[in-house]
């Protein structure tokens, strides 16, 4: 995420493990969309500091930070 100047990601991986980590470093509320080329999708919410009733929705508050165990997305191949 490129230049949003409100919130901060990055992945981080460790064996078969990957991660997502989000923060939103400022007091205003702030909503995020994933690019389509990360290519994974949202597996389970391991950390929050807030309420979170749908893990897809990343309507992030004030100060939120987040936490999401992911998984990389099967890749389709076109056949020829």
């Amino acid at each position: 995420m490129d230049n949003h100047p409100q919130i901060y990601v990055y992945t981080r991986e460790l064996e078969d493990e990957r991660w997502l980590v989000i923060l939103n470093i400022s007091d205003q509320k702030s909503q995020l969309d994933l690019p389509s080329y990360l290519n994974f999708k949202l597996k389970e919410l391991i950390l929050a500091n807030y309420q979170i009733d749908d893990i897809e929705v990343i309507e992030l508050q004030p100060y939120e930070a987040r936490v999401y165990r992911i998984e990389k997305k099967l890749e389709t191949r076109r056949s020829v």
